[in-house]
């Protein structure tokens, strides 16, 4: 699954309103029981081509945002650049104004990409909204909840328990309920924060319980497969020991003939050495 872009924006905010003071994770829970997508990784996503650029022109991101001094140093840079190249100006009053423009650029195009990216963020959790429910999984009870939720998913794949189908129905369920009661937001208060553990309990009391099933299930074939093994060794053993019987009383088998043989040899060395 691959993850989306970061928000610092809670669901519904516009673009350009301020962004709450931690970056959210959130994924898609769809209504029908499937794979639960994350939506972002909390940490601003991986840089694209677009940070790149703007890193290689402007150097390291910041979160300082533009002011006046920006817009100086931008239109000083500007002016002096277009009176050196109409004087004809030394070099290094060029270079000055290039850098003035550069540093005077820097911030409002850091802003210009915050807002772009925070408008794709926007346009995609509103997507994300028409095909299932958003789960905020920045706080540690949703967050053990999802984790709960995965384990299930691994133990519910295990052989042996009839039960399997009906324990991932439960578990998205669980999930579904979650997301639609917090409808997008962290939980809120000591009410919300027990409806969360509940179902994380929950999840955790069944995986416990599909994973002692397949630890059966691995003993009870285990134990199978020692008994089949015994009963063919028993099978081959009998039938063998039937066969040894049957020809130990045939004079024309090959222990008869080995017998008679080394007698017969045993005779003439004894008689040479007479």
């Amino acid at each position: 699954m691959e993850p989306g872009i970061a928000t610092e924006h809670r669901v519904g905010d516009p673009p350009g309103s301020p962004a709450s003071p931690r970056a959210r994770r959130l994924v898609l829970v769809p209504r029908e029981i499937g794979p639960i997508v994350p939506l972002d990784q909390g940490g601003g996503g991986p840089k694209d081509d677009l940070d790149a650029l703007v890193d290689e022109v402007f150097g390291p991101s910041t979160d300082e945002r533009p002011g006046p001094f920006d817009l100086a140093l931008l239109v000083a840079g500007a002016i002096l650049l277009a009176w050196a190249l109409l004087t004809g100006a030394a070099t290094w009053v060029i270079v000055v104004a290039v850098a003035a423009i550069v540093l005077g650029a820097a911030l409002p195009a850091r802003s210009l990409v915050r807002r772009y990216r925070g408008a794709a963020a926007s346009r995609r959790i509103a997507s994300a909204e028409r095909r299932g429910y958003l789960l905020d999984v920045t706080s540690g009870s949703t967050a053990k909840l999802l984790r709960a939720h995965r384990a299930l998913g691994e133990a519910a794949a295990l052989p042996g328990s009839v039960y399997s189908g009906r324990a991932l129905d439960a578990a998205h369920l669980a999930v579904v309920e979650v997301a639609s009661v917090l409808d997008g937001a962290p939980p809120d208060g000591p009410a919300q924060d027990e409806y969360v553990a509940k179902r994380t309990t929950a999840l955790v009391a069944l995986t416990s319980q599909l994973t002692e099933a397949n630890r059966r299930w691995l003993a009870e074939q285990a134990a199978g497969a020692a008994a089949e093994e015994e009963r063919r060794q028993r099978w081959v053993a009998s039938v063998t020991q039937a066969r040894d019987e049957l020809q130990a009383e045939d004079r024309y088998g090959s222990l008869a003939q080995l017998e008679r043989l080394t007698t017969r040899l045993t005779r003439e060395a004894d008689d040479a050495g007479t």
